[in-house]
């Protein structure tokens, strides 16, 4: 996302921080962009910027809820997520060193 888009101000008002909004990222990569395997057609969106921040504002993926002290916390799936993720960095990392 650019440096001064909309969606970076409404996650810093809602207590969104930059972690989640990474992995709000790459879970819609995954499954707008990225998955050659789904069973499901790629969306095909005009402005994906807008479609991304709507996902952030309207949760799509319920990564994660707001407190009612305001702050956001990590849903069960936005764990499963994130765990997802540290686990794929990790196996890149490794395929990075292996002796080829």
């Amino acid at each position: 996302m650019p440096a001064d888009h909309p969606i970076r101000t409404y996650c810093e008002d809602a207590g969104i921080t930059d972690e989640m909004r990474q992995v709000a990222w790459l879970v819609f990569k995954d499954r707008h962009i990225v998955d050659p395997n789904s069973k499901v057609k790629p969306k095909k969106y005009v402005d994906w910027a807008a479609a991304f921040a709507n996902s952030v504002k309207d949760r799509w993926y319920g990564l994660w809820y707001v407190s009612e002290a305001g702050e956001a916390t990590w849903s069960p799936n936005g764990l499963q997520q994130r765990q997802v993720l540290d686990a794929r960095m990790a196996k890149a990392r490794e395929a990075e060193h292996a002796p080829a």
